[in-house]
């Protein structure tokens, strides 16, 4: 029992980074705006309508994406999410202007939105059945770590690279890529009302 406890906890915190990733890529541009603005030439105005974009994600999907995880099970709504999240950093990665700026944050928000239902709910339904307090604690501590370290990479790769973007960016983006092969790993039950659907078209 003690073994199921400790395996269930590992999977709690390996469900972590889904969260702690879609964080890192909301919070890394921020350092960079400045940047940005001095390469390409935009208003405040402008990066004001690029913040906007990403509430504008962020919103829609929460408005959603609660209601697709409690009917369908949280990885139908997981893994779209990590996959919008590496878009995202790869926008990012290769962002050349404003509307690359704007791609990038809409689809950071829909990301966030997605992990902030699913992953979430996921770091605490795989954790041990003794312990969902520690997956509540878990999954609000990968939020707040993932939101510090994603100014704290590209403040970093600003101060020791020629290529600040590139190197943010590429590590955003690999580990959306990481987070994305935990999400289809997780030992996430499906609800009940599916798998009799799902039976009844195999009759």
């Amino acid at each position: 029992m003690r073994a199921v406890e400790q395996r269930n906890l590992g999977w709690s915190l390996a469900a972590a980074l889904t969260v702690v990733s879609v964080f890192v890529l909301s919070n890394a541009p921020t350092p960079l705006y400045v940047e940005w603005q001095r390469q390409w030439g935009f208003s405040s105005g402008v990066l004001t309508i690029i913040f906007a974009c990403y509430m504008v994600g962020l919103v829609g999907t929460l408005v959603v994406a609660g209601r697709l995880a409690d009917r369908y099970g949280r990885r139908l709504v997981l893994i779209p999410a990590m996959l919008v999240a590496i878009l995202s950093g790869a926008l990012f990665l290769l962002a050349q202007g404003v509307l690359w700026l704007l791609a990038a944050r809409l689809l950071a928000g829909m990301a966030v939105g997605g992990a902030v239902t699913a992953g979430m709910a996921a770091v605490v339904d795989v954790a041990p059945t003794a312990s969902k307090r520690a997956g509540g604690l878990i999954a609000s501590a990968s939020m707040v770590l993932g939101a510090g370290l994603g100014p704290m990479l590209s403040g970093i790769t600003a101060k020791t690279t020629a290529t600040p973007q590139l190197w943010t960016f590429a590590i955003v983006t690999a580990l959306g890529i990481a987070a994305l092969a935990v999400s289809t790993q997780l030992p996430l039950a499906q609800p009940a009302h599916v798998g009799r659907t799902h039976e009844r078209l195999l009759r």
